[in-house]
């Protein structure tokens, strides 16, 4: 349990603002009783801690009884432990009905809240869900196949980047003859096209050649 710790005097001050103190013992009583068992265990305890919670939302108890309840039973209830607990006692019914094959860990049970009833009806018929299930295994059984590449797709076999190059400063001509040439030398990549006369012009200035000059104002570099 995750620690939950407070003084004598601070318990008393807590009892004395609690609602329904007595009623608050007797569930400290049955959450104490789930302890000494596994899954049975795990549900009544559940089950517990998700009667108090509602309680509370209803207005049944107030936060001192419910704090008195977490200090006597050590249960954090700021806490993952105690989240987990209502999750799991609001499915209390479903995991019952099969309470032969429920895994004995809080972590999968949990888990298992988080399905649909139609997919935990699916893996309570394929038998999948036994006690000693880890939530590893729990979590590939429900994990979704990655989407298979349709191998009938047309295949991209170029790339077209279009820029305003008389709008570009010296610096970025620069990049994109660096990109040019490297592209050009690059053995994977059978053609190289530069359709953009202001480029061409530049390129020639810098004393480059083997390029294509056709459209102005636009330029396209096509790997094919």
């Amino acid at each position: 349990m995750e620690n939950c710790i407070a003084t004598q005097t601070t318990i008393a001050e807590i009892a004395r603002k609690c609602k329904d103190k007595g009623f608050i013992e007797d569930q400290v009583i049955q959450f104490t009783k789930g302890a000494d068992s596994a899954i049975k265990g795990i549900i009544a305890m559940s089950k517990t801690v998700a009667l108090l919670h509602q309680k509370l939302k209803s207005g049944e108890i107030n936060h001192s009884d419910m704090e008195y309840f977490c200090i006597k039973v050590n249960l954090n209830p700021k806490g993952s432990q105690y989240r987990k607990f209502i999750c799991i006692g609001k499915k209390a019914k479903n995991f019952e009905k099969y309470i032969d094959t429920m895994p004995q860990t809080i972590a999968v049970l949990y888990e298992m809240t988080t399905l649909s009833a139609e997919t935990f009806e699916n893996l309570i018929e394929k038998k999948v869900i036994k006690p000693d299930l880890t939530l590893t295994q729990l979590k590939r059984l429900v994990a979704k196949p990655k989407a298979q590449k349709n191998n009938s797709a047309p295949v991209q076999d170029s790339i077209t980047l279009n820029f305003n190059f008389s709008d570009l400063s010296d610096a970025s001509r620069q990049i994109i003859v660096s990109a040019y040439q490297k592209l050009k030398s690059c053995n994977e990549i059978s053609m190289v096209n530069v359709d953009c006369e202001p480029l061409v012009n530049y390129m020639k200035s810098l004393n480059e050649s083997n390029v294509i000059d056709v459209t102005p104002n636009v330029a396209a570099v096509e790997m094919a």
